[in-house]
């Protein structure tokens, strides 16, 4: 028989650690969670590409397979076609531009996150997000959509959509 899955619970410690934590701090105190499997799995944690004083905010899903191993978001080709998109665009990742996940793990074989594995990661996107503050936030995906918006319909129903967010009070 197989082991049971660990479930995948908040860390109270490191929640509450996170909370006060400055973005230097917060790689570190995400890379001592082990509140599901992943963390048993994972080369790295990714964290973010970018720092406070960016304006506009990427949010993934997960990281794959390239990103666990270098530990930074939208690498390999996705990474090339966003670096690429961004220049025709003249915008610049890490100065006008963070990127950060819902997960910081890589889910095994690129599966679609747990809603319980996105609850375990929470407190520390929320916190990214409070530092970073940004005016626009681009969310990339299914989960990112579902994550920021509590929304449930399909992505392909909110496409194009502008919505509000409060962060942090903000």
């Amino acid at each position: 028989e197989k082991p049971a899955a660990k479930a995948a619970e908040p860390d109270a410690a490191l929640v509450e650690a996170v909370r006060s934590a400055g973005w230097a701090e917060i790689s570190s105190i995400i890379s001592r969670c082990h509140a599901c499997m992943m963390a048993d799995t994972r080369q790295h944690v990714v964290c973010a590409d970018g720092a406070p004083g960016c304006p506009m905010v990427l949010i993934g899903e997960a990281p794959g397979r390239d990103e666990d191993l270098q530990g930074v978001p939208f690498v390999g080709k996705s990474g090339e076609l966003l670096n690429n998109i961004l220049a025709a665009c003249g915008l610049e990742r890490g100065k006008d531009i963070a990127i950060v996940n819902v997960l910081k793990c890589r889910p095994p074989r690129n599966r679609d996150p747990l809603p319980e594995e996105a609850a375990a990661c929470a407190a520390f996107l929320d916190r990214q997000l409070e530092l970073l503050a940004p005016k626009v936030i681009v969310l990339l995906g299914r989960q990112a959509m579902q994550r920021m918006l509590h929304r449930t319909e399909k992505l392909d129903a909110l496409r194009g959509r502008t919505f509000s967010l409060s962060i942090a009070g903000r």
